[in-house]
């Protein structure tokens, strides 16, 4: 159950970060979960690799498990 866990939301990661298509979105996105400017700014000019950043970046502490 907890590997099923951890796939559901890193699609549900995904799939915030895909509606968040442009760069500045993604920025807005960021500060208004919590994360610092220069880490977001970093974070939302990732690009499209959309598993790298799920499961590598600070998205995964924008979007915890507790929320």
């Amino acid at each position: 159950m907890s590997e099923i866990d951890a796939h559901l939301r890193t699609r549900l990661r995904i799939i915030i970060w895909k509606q968040w298509k442009v760069p500045k979105k993604r920025q807005w996105g960021f500060k208004k979960l919590g994360i610092g400017k220069d880490l977001a700014r970093v974070t939302a000019y990732c690009g499209d690799h959309y598993y790298w950043v799920a499961t590598k970046t600070c998205v995964v502490r924008a979007i915890p498990k507790k929320c």
